[in-house]
């Protein structure tokens, strides 16, 4: 239930934040985790009420078989490649994305399913969104963007399309690849670094205690009075110019999507900076992505533009707003990638050699700003492709993005690996440290204090419904079943939090309350949980651990099933930096 109340507040809320002007991007990828985790845990509800209330043996036995959390990995994988799905209209992006960011358990049926909800979730993104053929190839101040809807028709357009340039690389703009790649790193552990450590901590200090709400609401309305004011004044102080003839007959070509903003100029003069920050995400970036002789900005409205989407957006996101950073990053890499084809395009102007296209380093630059912050290569690279429609840019584009992330790597965690750390989530690296090579699944395991081994919290096959009740008092997400708590610590199972509750409320409506506990408890319990010897090296218990994406494992005495303990994400992170600082 707490989780379908976040699912409704995020809708509502986020829909009033991109609504009111804030830089923050439609954080569709939480959204439709939130979807598919309720999806599971309403299927996991009914399939556990159906068993319990079942005679049939084999139908209990095909739950047991079918885990919760199983089902939680394939649904939220497939949750998080269709989110990016709907954002971007990028479905092979959105398996590449939840593939590199968040599964750490990868199998065909997973990769299915996702490919399949990703695909689903970008055609219904394009069957609503409509036809703007009549809507975005003319010069207004304010435009109708939702076009018309034919319900019979599916139009697959890119979200970022424009005229394709193909430019023959040289070895000098090889040189100016490279350098995208380092500044789009920066760039984006920048973002990491100033959103992060500072303002992070600065509101950790300043939001807590009393009027924490009310803190937030006043927070929430500076900033978008911050954002909205930086929105209206930067076009406000800048000056017009004059169409050329070139920009002229591009909004007449029904094959782009350009959308110029007048703001306070005459007729036949346009404002490079509003038709910027008057737009919404996806018309300026089809703009930032034209070709220079359709589009042309100046270098320094590209940077100040740049500069300051940088600064409001580290001042939005990470506040109350429930927005995501995604779209603002990959806006400001690409203003810095087209300033940078605007400044060294003349440098191969000479007679015989064709100037190299600015969308090219505006595309590269976008791509490598967000590689810096999400630290997702693959899924970068097949976002914007995609995006964009140049397939060609795949290999220059996959090259520019991994030097961002060597680069971004050095510097700052990743936005993502942050936030794990900030909220005390305990992050759990790839690859075993080295320090684990000397100790064993023993030495890692909560129930172990000083040398001295203690007993876990476990529930026994003839216990009641008064012992569960001093279990479900505690922290702990789940506890082994063994066959006597008092004489026999042999493993019979698992029983989950969710689960023991449910048990407990029902078996409390019966006449013979402990009777009816152990019989659900028996049927109920998962068999054969994720068990490890006392004495495996910690090494292989680390990696097990991580390559299964396990939330926890019991640890075992050698050659018996006697219960010890139990191992945690939070036992392994504590125990890496424990042991770290022993080495």
């Amino acid at each position: 239930m707490e989780q379908f109340r976040t699912l409704v507040a995020k809708v509502l809320s986020l829909s009033l934040l991109v609504a009111s002007g804030v830089p923050a991007s439609r954080d569709m990828i939480h959204i439709a985790a939130l979807v598919a985790t309720n999806v599971v845990n309403f299927w996991a509800s009914k399939q556990n009420e159906s068993a319990l209330n079942s005679n049939d043996a084999q139908n209990r036995y095909k739950y047991l078989l079918t885990t919760k959390d199983a089902l939680k990995f394939v649904f939220v994988s497939a949750g998080v490649a269709s989110g990016v799905g709907a954002s971007f209209r990028c479905p092979f992006a959105g398996v590449m994305f939840a593939f590199e960011g968040f599964s750490s358990l990868w199998s065909k049926e997973t990769a299915s399913m996702a490919l399949l909800a990703s695909a689903i979730a970008s055609l219904t993104a394009w069957y609503l969104s409509g036809s703007d053929s009549k809507s975005a190839w003319y010069l207004a101040d304010f435009e109708d963007t939702s076009g018309d809807f034919d319900p019979l028709v599916v139009r697959i357009i890119p979200a970022a399309f424009a005229r394709v340039a193909y430019p023959s690389l040289r070895v000098e703009e090889v040189v100016i690849l490279l350098l995208l790649g380092v500044l789009g790193g920066l760039w984006g552990s920048v973002f990491v670094l100033v959103n992060g450590k500072f303002l992070g901590s600065q509101r950790r200090t300043h939001m807590a205690g009393p009027w924490m709400k009310q803190k937030r609401l006043v927070e929430m309305a500076l900033v978008a009075l911050f954002c909205s004011a930086v929105s209206v004044l930067l076009p406000a102080l800048w000056p017009c110019r004059a169409l050329t003839e070139a920009e002229q007959s591009a909004l007449v070509d029904k094959g782009q999507r350009l959308s110029w903003k007048i703001s306070t100029c005459p007729e036949g003069f346009v404002n490079e900076m509003a038709s910027l920050t008057f737009q919404g995400q996806g018309t300026t970036l089809n703009n930032l992505f034209a070709v220079s002789d359709d589009m042309h900005f100046s270098v320094p409205t590209l940077l100040v533009y740049g500069l300051a989407l940088f600064a409001i957006a580290c001042v939005a996101v990470g506040t109350s707003a429930p927005g995501g950073a995604a779209g603002a990053i990959l806006l400001c890499g690409a203003a810095l990638g087209r300033a940078v084809g605007m400044v060294v395009r003349p440098w191969f102007d000479f007679p015989g050699n064709t100037q190299p296209h600015v969308r090219f380093f505006a595309v590269m630059g976008g791509a490598a700003a967000s590689a810096g912050f999400f630290r997702l290569p693959l899924a970068v690279t097949a976002m914007v492709v995609e995006m964009t429609g140049d397939t060609a840019y795949v290999a220059p584009m996959f090259i520019c993005c991994t030097i961002a992330r060597v680069v971004a790597d050095k510097i700052s965690l990743s936005f993502i690996n942050f936030l794990c750390q900030f909220n005390d989530y305990p992050l759990l690296k790839p690859s075993p440290p080295p320090s684990f090579r000397h100790h064993t699944a023993f030495d890692i395991m909560s129930e172990l204090d000083k040398g001295v081994n203690f007993a876990p919290h476990m529930i026994g096959a003839s216990d009641g419904i008064d012992h569960a009740r001093k279990l479900l008092a505690t922290k702990h997400g789940s506890f082994p079943v063994v066959q006597d708590r008092a004489s026999d610590w042999r493993l019979q199972g698992m029983i989950g939090r969710r689960e023991l509750a449910a048990l407990v409320d029902k078996a409390s409506e019966a006449e013979r309350p402990d009777a009816v506990f152990r019989k659900c408890l028996a049927s109920e319990r998962k068999m054969s949980p994720p068990t490890v010897n006392e004495g495996m090296p910690a090494e292989r218990v680390y990696a097990w651990f991580v390559s299964m994406g396990l939330r926890r494992m019991f640890v075992v005495q050698d050659g018996t099933m006697q219960v010890t303990g139990v191992i945690t994400r939070h036992d392994l992170h504590e125990a890496s930096l424990q042991w770290l600082e022993e080495t």
